[in-house]
């Protein structure tokens, strides 16, 4: 975890939802899985503050294909938690 994390965290004493966005970040911040879908997959089990997400490019298309539980179980899910924050 780089240094400047933990002072903003800190600076953060509302923060509400996290968004883990890619393998980088969920490796850092939610070890223990063996892939980053497996931590995705597994999105229930970080708490309602926390969601692992897949980072959005072009390769997330085919995975999304590949894991069609994203589309229809985890986004509804986030979009509700952005709309209870005011999003």
């Amino acid at each position: 975890m780089p240094l400047w994390h933990e002072p903003i965290f800190a600076g953060l004493p509302e923060l509400r939802l996290t968004l883990y966005i890619g393998s980088y970040a969920i490796n850092a911040y939610l070890p223990g899985h063996l892939t980053m879908t497996a931590a995705v997959a597994d999105w229930r089990a970080h708490g309602v503050g926390v969601l692992p997400l897949p980072h959005p490019s072009w390769r997330t298309v085919s995975w999304e294909k590949k894991n069609p539980w994203f589309a229809t179980e985890l986004l509804p899910e986030l979009r509700r938690r952005l709309g209870d924050l005011g999003f």
